[in-house]
């Protein structure tokens, strides 16, 4: 759309202009690809340091990732096995002390709770709550 600086100018000194505008754009452009990398280089040795990320979240220091343990089996799986094994049942903890023999490994700090857990949500097994075990049904 003209403005009104713009109304008034020949076709050469338009073209002019559109060349100065077309020039500052490529400029512009240009420095802001420059500034770009130094911000992501500041950001960089920020995380390193262990300020605050791009989006404001601090991060903290974290420690050594844990190795997630591999079973051959699921625990739910396995519960359910050793539960067929045994018909007359199993309460918790003897349950828990099953899959451990078993050699399931795991780095919970609560495993009968994953065991319970695994139990619970297996279509499979039942709890019979006037003796306290969980037996296949």
């Amino acid at each position: 759309m003209a403005t009104p600086e713009t109304r008034q100018l020949s076709i050469t000194e338009l073209e002019r202009l559109l060349a100065r505008r077309s020039a500052e754009l490529t400029h512009l452009e240009r420095e802001r690809a420059k500034l770009r990398k130094q911000l992501s280089t500041v950001e960089q040795k920020i995380a390193a340091v262990g300020g605050a990320t791009a989006d404001g979240r601090v991060r903290l220091a974290t420690s050594p990732a844990r190795k997630r343990h591999k079973n051959a089996k699921s625990l739910k799986v396995l519960v359910v096995e050793l539960l067929r094994d045994n018909k007359k049942g199993l309460d918790l903890k003897q349950l828990t002390d099953k899959v451990l023999k078993a050699g399931y490994k795991t780095a919970s700090s609560n495993f009968s709770n994953t065991v319970y857990q695994a139990a619970y949500n297996s279509g499979a097994i039942e709890f019979e709550e006037k003796s306290g075990v969980y037996r296949t049904k």
